[in-house]
Protein backbone atom coordinates (compact mmCIF):
# COMPACT_ATOMS: atom_id res chain seq x y z
CA UNK A 1 0.00 0.00 0.00
CA UNK A 2 2.93 2.40 1.03
CA UNK A 3 4.34 1.61 -2.27
CA UNK A 4 0.98 2.34 -4.41
CA UNK A 5 0.39 5.64 -2.19
CA UNK A 6 4.02 6.96 -3.09
CA UNK A 7 2.96 7.45 -6.78
CA UNK A 8 1.40 10.03 -5.83
CA UNK A 9 3.59 12.37 -4.30
CA UNK A 10 2.48 15.26 -2.53
CA UNK A 11 -1.32 13.78 -3.23
CA UNK A 12 -0.30 10.36 -1.24
CA UNK A 13 -1.89 11.28 1.81
CA UNK A 14 -4.90 12.48 0.15
CA UNK A 15 -5.09 9.20 -1.68
CA UNK A 16 -4.50 7.43 1.64
CA UNK A 17 -7.63 9.46 3.32
CA UNK A 18 -9.88 8.50 0.29
CA UNK A 19 -8.87 4.94 0.63
CA UNK A 20 -9.61 5.12 4.54
CA UNK A 21 -12.75 6.81 4.29
CA UNK A 22 -13.70 3.99 1.71
CA UNK A 23 -12.68 1.27 4.61
CA UNK A 24 -14.48 2.92 7.21
CA UNK A 25 -17.88 3.38 4.97
CA UNK A 26 -17.16 -0.55 4.37
CA UNK A 27 -16.50 -1.12 8.62
CA UNK A 28 -19.75 1.13 9.02
CA UNK A 29 -22.04 -1.22 6.56
CA UNK A 30 -20.55 -4.33 8.81
CA UNK A 31 -21.64 -2.86 12.04
CA UNK A 32 -25.03 -2.18 10.99
CA UNK A 33 -25.33 -5.62 9.70
CA UNK A 34 -24.31 -7.48 12.26
CA UNK A 35 -26.26 -5.29 14.94
CA UNK A 36 -29.26 -6.62 13.34
CA UNK A 37 -30.56 -10.21 12.07
CA UNK A 38 -28.68 -11.59 9.08
CA UNK A 39 -30.22 -11.35 5.69
CA UNK A 40 -30.68 -14.12 3.76
CA UNK A 41 -32.12 -13.64 0.42
CA UNK A 42 -33.54 -16.60 -1.95
CA UNK A 43 -30.12 -16.99 -3.57
CA UNK A 44 -28.33 -17.17 -0.30
CA UNK A 45 -30.18 -20.02 0.95
CA UNK A 46 -29.27 -21.85 -2.01
CA UNK A 47 -25.86 -21.16 -1.76
CA UNK A 48 -25.64 -22.47 1.97
CA UNK A 49 -27.83 -25.32 0.77
CA UNK A 50 -24.85 -26.41 -2.04
CA UNK A 51 -22.08 -25.66 0.55
CA UNK A 52 -23.53 -27.87 3.28
CA UNK A 53 -24.94 -30.75 0.36
CA UNK A 54 -21.30 -30.49 -0.66
CA UNK A 55 -19.76 -31.46 2.68
CA UNK A 56 -22.67 -34.28 3.31
CA UNK A 57 -22.33 -36.09 -0.75
CA UNK A 58 -19.95 -34.15 -2.37
CA UNK A 59 -22.73 -32.51 -5.11
CA UNK A 60 -23.74 -28.91 -5.14
CA UNK A 61 -27.50 -29.70 -4.54
CA UNK A 62 -29.02 -25.87 -3.35
CA UNK A 63 -32.29 -27.48 -2.32
CA UNK A 64 -33.02 -28.22 1.98
CA UNK A 65 -32.33 -31.79 1.72
CA UNK A 66 -35.64 -32.36 3.56
CA UNK A 67 -38.02 -31.27 0.74
CA UNK A 68 -38.83 -33.05 -2.61
CA UNK A 69 -35.89 -33.58 -4.77
CA UNK A 70 -35.84 -30.83 -7.50
CA UNK A 71 -33.35 -31.25 -10.00
CA UNK A 72 -33.01 -27.92 -11.34
CA UNK A 73 -31.18 -27.49 -8.10
CA UNK A 74 -28.74 -30.06 -8.58
CA UNK A 75 -27.01 -27.65 -11.07
CA UNK A 76 -28.38 -23.97 -10.36
CA UNK A 77 -25.00 -23.05 -8.20
CA UNK A 78 -21.72 -23.65 -9.82
CA UNK A 79 -19.42 -24.50 -7.14
CA UNK A 80 -16.66 -21.93 -6.76
CA UNK A 81 -18.51 -20.10 -3.85
CA UNK A 82 -20.41 -22.88 -1.89
CA UNK A 83 -16.71 -24.60 -1.92
CA UNK A 84 -15.51 -21.06 0.05
CA UNK A 85 -18.51 -21.33 2.07
CA UNK A 86 -18.11 -24.92 3.20
CA UNK A 87 -14.89 -24.03 4.11
CA UNK A 88 -15.83 -21.01 6.33
CA UNK A 89 -18.35 -23.81 7.56
CA UNK A 90 -15.34 -26.54 7.99
CA UNK A 91 -13.36 -24.36 10.09
CA UNK A 92 -16.77 -23.97 13.05
CA UNK A 93 -16.63 -20.51 12.11
CA UNK A 94 -19.75 -17.97 12.01
CA UNK A 95 -21.23 -16.87 8.85
CA UNK A 96 -20.52 -13.49 10.22
CA UNK A 97 -16.57 -14.28 9.02
CA UNK A 98 -17.78 -14.78 6.07
CA UNK A 99 -18.53 -11.11 6.48
CA UNK A 100 -15.87 -10.40 7.87
CA UNK A 101 -13.90 -11.53 4.81
CA UNK A 102 -15.65 -10.00 2.40
CA UNK A 103 -15.78 -6.83 3.54
CA UNK A 104 -11.85 -7.05 2.85
CA UNK A 105 -12.44 -8.68 -0.64
CA UNK A 106 -14.78 -5.46 -1.26
CA UNK A 107 -11.82 -3.08 -0.16
CA UNK A 108 -9.51 -5.16 -1.67
CA UNK A 109 -11.90 -4.64 -4.98
CA UNK A 110 -11.68 -1.03 -4.78
CA UNK A 111 -7.97 -0.74 -4.24
CA UNK A 112 -7.48 -2.71 -7.51
CA UNK A 113 -10.08 0.39 -9.15
CA UNK A 114 -7.34 3.11 -7.85
CA UNK A 115 -4.98 0.56 -9.19
CA UNK A 116 -6.53 0.79 -12.94
CA UNK A 117 -7.48 4.50 -12.47
CA UNK A 118 -3.74 5.28 -11.84
CA UNK A 119 -2.27 4.03 -15.12
CA UNK A 120 -4.29 6.62 -16.52
CA UNK A 121 -3.32 9.82 -13.85
CA UNK A 122 -0.46 9.46 -11.27
CA UNK A 123 0.07 13.67 -10.98
CA UNK A 124 -3.81 14.86 -9.67
CA UNK A 125 -6.03 13.61 -6.92
CA UNK A 126 -9.01 14.69 -9.18
CA UNK A 127 -10.16 11.64 -10.60
CA UNK A 128 -9.74 9.81 -7.07
CA UNK A 129 -11.65 12.38 -5.52
CA UNK A 130 -14.52 11.54 -7.96
CA UNK A 131 -13.85 7.44 -7.91
CA UNK A 132 -14.71 7.94 -4.33
CA UNK A 133 -17.35 9.77 -4.95
CA UNK A 134 -19.10 7.53 -7.13
CA UNK A 135 -18.32 4.43 -4.90
CA UNK A 136 -20.08 6.13 -1.65
CA UNK A 137 -22.64 6.17 -3.93
CA UNK A 138 -23.08 3.16 -5.13
CA UNK A 139 -24.64 0.97 -2.26
CA UNK A 140 -24.91 -2.14 -3.28
CA UNK A 141 -20.85 -2.13 -3.36
CA UNK A 142 -21.00 -1.88 0.24
CA UNK A 143 -24.42 -3.90 0.79
CA UNK A 144 -23.58 -6.96 -0.80
CA UNK A 145 -20.34 -7.50 1.25
CA UNK A 146 -22.99 -8.08 3.87
CA UNK A 147 -24.51 -10.86 2.20
CA UNK A 148 -23.82 -14.65 1.11
CA UNK A 149 -23.80 -13.94 -2.53
CA UNK A 150 -21.02 -14.48 -5.26
CA UNK A 151 -21.17 -11.32 -7.45
CA UNK A 152 -18.57 -9.50 -5.21
CA UNK A 153 -16.55 -12.15 -5.86
CA UNK A 154 -17.57 -12.05 -9.09
CA UNK A 155 -15.99 -8.46 -9.26
CA UNK A 156 -12.77 -9.59 -7.84
CA UNK A 157 -11.78 -11.94 -10.57
CA UNK A 158 -12.54 -9.59 -13.18
CA UNK A 159 -10.67 -6.68 -11.95
CA UNK A 160 -7.71 -8.92 -11.16
CA UNK A 161 -8.21 -10.04 -14.39
CA UNK A 162 -8.41 -6.71 -16.28
CA UNK A 163 -5.33 -5.48 -13.83
CA UNK A 164 -3.61 -8.64 -15.10
CA UNK A 165 -4.41 -7.40 -18.43
CA UNK A 166 -2.62 -4.43 -17.92
CA UNK A 167 0.45 -5.71 -16.73
CA UNK A 168 0.64 -8.21 -19.90
CA UNK A 169 0.23 -4.87 -21.62
CA UNK A 170 2.52 -3.34 -20.51
CA UNK A 171 5.23 -6.08 -20.01
CA UNK A 172 4.43 -8.53 -22.83
CA UNK A 173 5.27 -11.60 -19.64
CA UNK A 174 3.07 -14.40 -20.88
CA UNK A 175 2.66 -15.82 -17.37
CA UNK A 176 -0.13 -12.22 -17.58
CA UNK A 177 -2.33 -14.37 -19.74
CA UNK A 178 -1.87 -17.73 -17.62
CA UNK A 179 -3.36 -15.55 -14.82
CA UNK A 180 -5.85 -14.16 -16.92
CA UNK A 181 -7.19 -17.60 -18.24
CA UNK A 182 -7.05 -19.11 -14.67
CA UNK A 183 -8.95 -16.32 -13.36
CA UNK A 184 -11.52 -16.43 -15.88
CA UNK A 185 -11.89 -20.24 -15.63
CA UNK A 186 -12.74 -19.64 -11.82
CA UNK A 187 -14.78 -16.24 -12.55
CA UNK A 188 -17.24 -18.66 -14.62
CA UNK A 189 -17.40 -21.65 -11.98
CA UNK A 190 -18.55 -18.72 -9.66
CA UNK A 191 -21.11 -17.05 -11.68
CA UNK A 192 -21.97 -18.93 -15.10
CA UNK A 193 -22.55 -15.67 -17.15
CA UNK A 194 -18.96 -15.50 -17.53
CA UNK A 195 -18.68 -18.92 -18.45
CA UNK A 196 -18.94 -17.58 -22.57
CA UNK A 197 -16.30 -14.89 -21.64
CA UNK A 198 -13.60 -17.92 -20.20
CA UNK A 199 -14.07 -19.75 -24.00
CA UNK A 200 -13.58 -16.00 -25.49
CA UNK A 201 -10.70 -14.94 -23.36
CA UNK A 202 -9.19 -18.49 -24.29
CA UNK A 203 -9.13 -17.80 -27.77
CA UNK A 204 -7.88 -14.75 -27.80
CA UNK A 205 -5.14 -15.96 -25.74
CA UNK A 206 -5.00 -19.03 -28.27
CA UNK A 207 -4.82 -16.65 -31.32
CA UNK A 208 -1.82 -14.82 -29.61
CA UNK A 209 0.23 -17.88 -28.26
CA UNK A 210 0.16 -19.02 -32.15
CA UNK A 211 1.50 -15.85 -32.95
CA UNK A 212 4.36 -15.87 -31.11
CA UNK A 213 7.58 -17.34 -32.18
CA UNK A 214 8.91 -19.93 -29.65
CA UNK A 215 5.68 -19.40 -27.47
CA UNK A 216 3.36 -21.68 -29.21
CA UNK A 217 3.50 -24.95 -26.72
CA UNK A 218 1.71 -22.26 -24.30
CA UNK A 219 -1.30 -22.78 -26.22
CA UNK A 220 -2.04 -25.98 -24.34
CA UNK A 221 -3.08 -23.37 -21.44
CA UNK A 222 -6.42 -22.23 -23.51
CA UNK A 223 -7.97 -25.86 -22.82
CA UNK A 224 -8.27 -24.96 -18.69
CA UNK A 225 -11.61 -23.76 -19.03
CA UNK A 226 -12.53 -25.72 -21.76
CA UNK A 227 -11.99 -28.65 -18.77
CA UNK A 228 -13.61 -26.90 -15.93
CA UNK A 229 -16.77 -26.89 -18.67
CA UNK A 230 -16.50 -30.60 -19.64
CA UNK A 231 -16.03 -31.79 -16.29
CA UNK A 232 -19.11 -29.83 -14.42
CA UNK A 233 -21.48 -30.37 -17.01
CA UNK A 234 -20.18 -33.81 -16.84
CA UNK A 235 -20.87 -34.16 -13.78
CA UNK A 236 -24.67 -32.53 -14.41
CA UNK A 237 -25.29 -34.83 -16.62
CA UNK A 238 -24.74 -37.92 -14.05
CA UNK A 239 -26.94 -36.26 -11.85
CA UNK A 240 -29.70 -34.68 -13.85
CA UNK A 241 -29.52 -36.32 -17.33
CA UNK A 242 -28.70 -33.50 -19.13
CA UNK A 243 -25.00 -32.28 -20.15
CA UNK A 244 -24.93 -29.10 -19.26
CA UNK A 245 -22.93 -26.32 -16.65
CA UNK A 246 -25.77 -24.69 -14.92
CA UNK A 247 -29.66 -24.93 -14.51
CA UNK A 248 -29.81 -21.30 -14.98
CA UNK A 249 -30.07 -20.35 -18.04
CA UNK A 250 -32.63 -22.39 -18.73
CA UNK A 251 -34.59 -21.28 -16.00
CA UNK A 252 -34.06 -17.52 -16.69
CA UNK A 253 -35.18 -18.25 -20.25
CA UNK A 254 -38.73 -19.25 -19.08
CA UNK A 255 -39.20 -17.55 -15.60
CA UNK A 256 -37.75 -13.98 -17.13
CA UNK A 257 -37.08 -13.92 -20.50
CA UNK A 258 -39.93 -15.48 -22.32
CA UNK A 259 -42.48 -14.97 -19.65
CA UNK A 260 -42.02 -11.45 -18.94
CA UNK A 261 -42.09 -10.51 -22.33
CA UNK A 262 -45.11 -12.41 -23.40
CA UNK A 263 -47.43 -11.37 -20.67
CA UNK A 264 -46.27 -7.39 -21.50
CA UNK A 265 -47.17 -8.06 -25.52
CA UNK A 266 -49.80 -10.75 -25.52
CA UNK A 267 -51.16 -10.93 -22.38
CA UNK A 268 -51.49 -13.15 -19.13
CA UNK A 269 -53.78 -15.39 -20.59
CA UNK A 270 -52.15 -16.03 -23.73
CA UNK A 271 -48.89 -16.86 -21.79
CA UNK A 272 -50.46 -19.16 -19.57
CA UNK A 273 -51.52 -21.07 -22.07
CA UNK A 274 -47.95 -21.42 -23.94
CA UNK A 275 -46.10 -21.80 -21.06
CA UNK A 276 -47.64 -22.93 -17.74
CA UNK A 277 -47.49 -26.54 -18.68
CA UNK A 278 -43.60 -25.42 -18.51
CA UNK A 279 -43.32 -24.24 -15.05
CA UNK A 280 -43.01 -27.60 -13.03
CA UNK A 281 -40.73 -28.48 -10.56
CA UNK A 282 -39.19 -31.82 -11.94
CA UNK A 283 -39.20 -34.37 -9.04
CA UNK A 284 -37.11 -36.60 -11.76
CA UNK A 285 -34.79 -37.15 -13.68
CA UNK A 286 -36.72 -38.06 -16.54
CA UNK A 287 -39.23 -35.06 -15.86
CA UNK A 288 -35.83 -32.54 -15.77
CA UNK A 289 -34.58 -34.19 -19.61
CA UNK A 290 -37.91 -33.49 -20.79
CA UNK A 291 -38.59 -30.28 -19.39
CA UNK A 292 -34.68 -28.73 -19.93
CA UNK A 293 -35.62 -30.05 -23.72
CA UNK A 294 -39.26 -28.30 -24.04
CA UNK A 295 -38.53 -25.03 -22.38
CA UNK A 296 -35.42 -24.36 -24.47
CA UNK A 297 -37.46 -25.45 -27.71
CA UNK A 298 -40.45 -23.33 -27.17
CA UNK A 299 -38.98 -20.11 -25.47
CA UNK A 300 -36.52 -19.86 -28.36
CA UNK A 301 -39.36 -20.21 -30.74
CA UNK A 302 -41.42 -17.57 -29.22
CA UNK A 303 -38.98 -15.17 -28.68
CA UNK A 304 -37.86 -16.04 -32.04
CA UNK A 305 -41.31 -15.21 -33.76
CA UNK A 306 -41.43 -11.78 -31.42
CA UNK A 307 -37.51 -10.88 -32.86
CA UNK A 308 -38.17 -7.17 -32.92
CA UNK A 309 -39.76 -6.48 -30.01
CA UNK A 310 -38.02 -9.20 -27.70
CA UNK A 311 -34.61 -7.24 -28.80
CA UNK A 312 -35.98 -3.94 -27.49
CA UNK A 313 -37.17 -5.82 -24.64
CA UNK A 314 -33.84 -6.89 -23.98
CA UNK A 315 -32.44 -3.94 -24.59
CA UNK A 316 -34.65 -1.88 -21.85
CA UNK A 317 -33.28 -4.61 -19.62
CA UNK A 318 -29.58 -3.56 -20.25
CA UNK A 319 -30.62 -0.01 -19.65
CA UNK A 320 -31.74 -1.14 -15.99
CA UNK A 321 -28.85 -2.24 -15.34
CA UNK A 322 -26.64 1.02 -15.46
CA UNK A 323 -29.41 3.00 -14.51
CA UNK A 324 -31.36 1.06 -11.49
CA UNK A 325 -30.81 3.08 -8.20
CA UNK A 326 -30.99 -0.39 -6.12
CA UNK A 327 -34.38 -0.01 -3.96
CA UNK A 328 -34.15 -4.42 -3.39
CA UNK A 329 -30.37 -3.67 -2.51
CA UNK A 330 -31.58 -0.90 0.16
CA UNK A 331 -34.88 -2.67 1.25
CA UNK A 332 -33.54 -5.75 2.17
CA UNK A 333 -30.21 -3.87 3.87
CA UNK A 334 -32.19 -2.09 6.40
CA UNK A 335 -34.32 -4.87 6.68
CA UNK A 336 -37.73 -3.27 5.35
CA UNK A 337 -38.16 -5.21 2.37
CA UNK A 338 -41.55 -6.84 2.31
CA UNK A 339 -41.99 -10.87 1.68
CA UNK A 340 -44.38 -10.48 -1.11
CA UNK A 341 -42.57 -7.28 -2.84
CA UNK A 342 -42.29 -7.96 -6.29
CA UNK A 343 -39.87 -5.20 -7.09
CA UNK A 344 -40.73 -1.81 -9.45
CA UNK A 345 -38.69 -2.60 -12.34
CA UNK A 346 -40.92 -5.39 -14.26
CA UNK A 347 -44.16 -4.68 -12.40
CA UNK A 348 -43.54 -0.71 -12.94
CA UNK A 349 -43.28 2.00 -10.54
CA UNK A 350 -46.60 3.33 -11.37
CA UNK A 351 -47.52 7.00 -9.58
CA UNK A 352 -49.33 5.29 -6.61
CA UNK A 353 -46.28 2.74 -5.80
CA UNK A 354 -43.73 5.97 -5.97
CA UNK A 355 -46.48 7.56 -3.49
CA UNK A 356 -46.57 4.54 -1.27
CA UNK A 357 -42.59 4.46 -1.17
CA UNK A 358 -41.61 7.91 -0.78
CA UNK A 359 -44.57 8.26 2.49
CA UNK A 360 -43.52 4.81 4.03
CA UNK A 361 -39.67 5.23 3.53
CA UNK A 362 -39.17 9.17 2.89
CA UNK A 363 -35.23 8.75 3.51
CA UNK A 364 -34.49 6.15 1.56
CA UNK A 365 -36.46 6.97 -0.83
CA UNK A 366 -35.22 10.66 -1.32
CA UNK A 367 -32.09 8.77 -1.30
CA UNK A 368 -32.54 6.21 -4.56
CA UNK A 369 -33.51 9.62 -6.37
CA UNK A 370 -30.49 10.86 -5.70
CA UNK A 371 -28.42 7.41 -6.80
CA UNK A 372 -30.30 7.48 -9.97
CA UNK A 373 -29.17 11.07 -11.05
CA UNK A 374 -25.42 10.17 -9.59
CA UNK A 375 -26.00 7.01 -11.96
CA UNK A 376 -27.16 9.56 -15.06
CA UNK A 377 -23.85 10.97 -14.89
CA UNK A 378 -22.12 7.88 -14.08
CA UNK A 379 -23.02 6.62 -17.22
CA UNK A 380 -22.31 9.95 -19.13
CA UNK A 381 -18.98 9.94 -17.77
CA UNK A 382 -18.44 6.15 -18.69
CA UNK A 383 -19.84 6.73 -22.23
CA UNK A 384 -17.59 9.79 -22.51
CA UNK A 385 -14.36 8.05 -21.17
CA UNK A 386 -14.84 5.11 -24.37
CA UNK A 387 -14.75 8.10 -26.77
CA UNK A 388 -11.85 10.63 -25.39
CA UNK A 389 -9.83 7.20 -24.98
CA UNK A 390 -11.25 4.63 -27.88
CA UNK A 391 -7.86 3.97 -29.41
CA UNK A 392 -6.93 1.89 -25.93
CA UNK A 393 -6.95 -1.48 -25.60
CA UNK A 394 -7.11 -1.18 -22.03
CA UNK A 395 -10.22 0.72 -22.09
CA UNK A 396 -11.44 -1.11 -24.92
CA UNK A 397 -10.76 -4.58 -22.58
CA UNK A 398 -12.76 -3.12 -19.88
CA UNK A 399 -15.73 -1.58 -21.53
CA UNK A 400 -16.35 -4.78 -23.49
CA UNK A 401 -16.63 -6.85 -19.98
CA UNK A 402 -18.95 -4.46 -19.16
CA UNK A 403 -21.69 -4.37 -21.97
CA UNK A 404 -20.86 -8.43 -22.17
CA UNK A 405 -22.05 -8.77 -18.95
CA UNK A 406 -25.06 -6.30 -19.43
CA UNK A 407 -26.11 -8.17 -22.57
CA UNK A 408 -26.24 -11.43 -21.02
CA UNK A 409 -28.21 -10.07 -17.81
CA UNK A 410 -30.62 -8.57 -20.28
CA UNK A 411 -34.00 -8.56 -18.82
CA UNK A 412 -32.85 -9.15 -15.57
CA UNK A 413 -30.79 -6.20 -15.56
CA UNK A 414 -30.62 -4.17 -11.42
CA UNK A 415 -28.03 -2.77 -9.91
CA UNK A 416 -26.91 -6.30 -7.98
CA UNK A 417 -26.60 -7.60 -11.63
CA UNK A 418 -24.36 -4.53 -12.12
CA UNK A 419 -22.04 -5.16 -9.57
CA UNK A 420 -19.21 -7.16 -10.75
CA UNK A 421 -18.60 -4.87 -13.50
CA UNK A 422 -19.96 -1.68 -11.60
CA UNK A 423 -16.21 -0.49 -10.48
CA UNK A 424 -15.28 -0.48 -14.05
CA UNK A 425 -17.96 1.52 -15.01
CA UNK A 426 -16.43 4.28 -11.72
CA UNK A 427 -12.96 4.35 -12.81
CA UNK A 428 -13.66 5.22 -16.07
CA UNK A 429 -16.41 7.70 -15.31
CA UNK A 430 -14.18 8.79 -12.59
CA UNK A 431 -11.23 9.40 -15.35
CA UNK A 432 -13.68 11.30 -17.57
CA UNK A 433 -14.71 13.75 -15.08
CA UNK A 434 -11.02 13.51 -13.59
CA UNK A 435 -9.67 14.89 -17.34
CA UNK A 436 -12.33 17.05 -17.59
CA UNK A 437 -12.00 19.64 -14.32
CA UNK A 438 -7.96 19.39 -14.73
CA UNK A 439 -8.21 20.84 -18.45
CA UNK A 440 -10.88 23.57 -17.35
CA UNK A 441 -8.51 24.67 -14.28
CA UNK A 442 -5.49 24.90 -16.74
CA UNK A 443 -7.59 26.65 -19.22
CA UNK A 444 -8.64 28.93 -16.52
CA UNK A 445 -5.30 28.99 -15.23
CA UNK A 446 -4.27 30.26 -18.07
CA UNK A 447 -6.85 32.80 -18.90
CA UNK A 448 -5.49 34.11 -15.81
CA UNK A 449 -2.07 34.54 -16.56
CA UNK A 450 -2.80 36.01 -19.86
CA UNK A 451 -4.78 38.51 -18.54
CA UNK A 452 -1.94 39.84 -15.68
CA UNK A 453 0.24 39.94 -18.62
CA UNK A 454 -2.04 42.25 -20.24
Amino acid sequence: MADFLSRFGKDSKKIGFLLLLILGIYHFALFYSLSNEPVLLSDSEEYIHSAQSFEKSNTFYAGFQGDELDYRLYSKRTPFYPLVLSGFHGLNLHWNFVYLFQLFLGFFNVYLAFTLLSIFFKNTSKPYVFLTAFIVFTPSQFIYSQFIMADLWLQSFIMIGLVSFTKFSKTKQSYWLFIIIIISTIAALTKPVFLIASFLIATACLWYFLKQKGKKYLAIMIVIPFISWYVLSHQNNKLTGVFHYSSIGYINLLHYNTNLYLNKTIGKAETEKLLEHLMIVPHTKQEFKDNYKEVNSVCKQALLKHIVGYSLFHAKGMVYLFLDPGRFDLYNYFRIEEGNSKGFLHKGANKGRLISMFKEHPAVSVFLVLIFLINLIKIFGFMGFLWVQRKNKLVWAGAIVVFYIAFLTGPLGASRFALPVELIIICFAAGFYGKYFQNLKQINTLKLITSQNH
